[in-house]
């Protein structure tokens, strides 16, 4: 009953500026996690997008209640190069 059973979803990785840094384009299939990295799921890519992040400061990452699950905060938060993250919901304050 959905609109549109058929598609793809596009991820992006923007700065605060809107500038694109990465992207990956999903149609179906997961492409596979490296050795060192947590398998999360659905929530993998943003795992992959992080891999382009410089390792020599703090970021923080903004993402939707779909891409957040406990193993990627855990993942994360025990990183060498840390990485905070926050869920964001539009329809709250």
């Amino acid at each position: 009953m959905k609109p549109r059973k058929w598609g793809y979803k596009a991820y992006v990785l923007c700065g605060i500026n809107g500038f694109a840094y990465d992207f990956e384009i999903y149609t179906g299939r997961e492409m596979p996690v490296l050795e060192n990295e947590t398998n999360c799921g659905v929530s993998s890519y943003v795992i992959r997008l992080a891999r382009v992040v410089p390792s020599h400061i703090n970021h923080k990452f903004y993402f939707d209640n779909y891409s957040n699950c406990p193993k990627l905060q855990i993942f994360f938060a025990k990183r060498k190069r840390r990485i905070y993250s926050l869920t964001v919901r539009p329809n709250r304050l």
